[in-house]
């Protein structure tokens, strides 16, 4: 008695877990994502130079921090399978490093160097399932320019004999027209992690294409320069 007893609630057991499967299941199904998250943006090439006393030198560069918010439409065509379709507001770029350039009477102190690049990205995504709620992913991505905008705040300073600097009050200086590519293209390979419908994903968008022209002097400055991109994002599904 107590072994069909055993074996009864072994086969219940097995019966509840098969149908919280199908219960779950997506295959066939579409979900929309909306998202918001970070973005962390350099440039593949540092080609910015001032001058340090008689000699030039690079200025150091670090990843910018920005912003992404947007949405994805999934469809599963499997448990394991399913693919995506997105439209995100990406802010890509670079931060410099404050510096100071001159010589040795005086010169300028440069602060809040950035250079922000705004763009509408379009990811087509392929998401493999390695087991249920998390996903590995990769695809192709367009992004169309919005905005390239280049801010710095500057301060002239003299340097007497005894080697005190005096600093004037900061002027600050914005460039617009950097002429950035309107159409560039990259490849966003990542992973995501979702329970009860809560979706974190993390991704590197690795660039194939330039991000700006050369037929500009300002422009020119970053020479063969490609966004580098990490982003990192939360976002909830909802089945349609």
């Amino acid at each position: 008695m107590m072994k069909s007893l055993a074996i009864f609630s072994l086969l219940s057991a097995l019966t509840l877990q098969a149908n919280a499967q199908d219960a779950l299941s997506r295959a066939g199904k579409l979900s929309v994502i909306p998202q918001v998250g970070v973005s962390l943006a350099k440039f593949s090439e540092n080609t910015l130079f001032y001058i340090n006393g008689s000699q030039s030198a690079a200025i150091d560069d670090r990843f910018k921090a920005g912003f992404l918010a947007g949405a994805e439409l999934m469809y599963n065509t499997s448990d394991q399978l399913a693919f995506t379709l997105g439209c995100f507001y990406v802010q890509a770029g670079n931060h410099y490093l404050d510096h100071e350039e001159g010589g040795a009477k005086g010169g300028q102190g440069v602060t809040s160097n950035n250079v922000t690049i705004g763009q509408i990205s379009v990811p087509l995504m392929l998401n493999y399932y390695v087991v249920p709620g998390v996903a590995v992913k990769g695809g192709v991505e367009l992004n169309f320019n919005t905005s390239a905008t280049w801010k710095y705040s500057y301060s002239d300073y003299t340097v007497d004999d005894a080697g005190v600097r005096t600093y004037q009050p900061p002027v600050d200086v914005k460039q617009n027209d950097l002429h950035a590519k309107s159409v560039t293209v990259s490849i966003p390979l990542g992973l995501s992690i979702e329970y009860e419908n809560v979706v974190l994903d993390a991704r590197y968008h690795v660039p194939l294409t330039k991000a700006f022209k050369h037929d500009d002097p300002i422009s020119s400055s970053w020479g063969d320069a490609k966004n580098m991109l990490v982003t990192v994002t939360a976002g909830y599904r909802f089945e349609l």
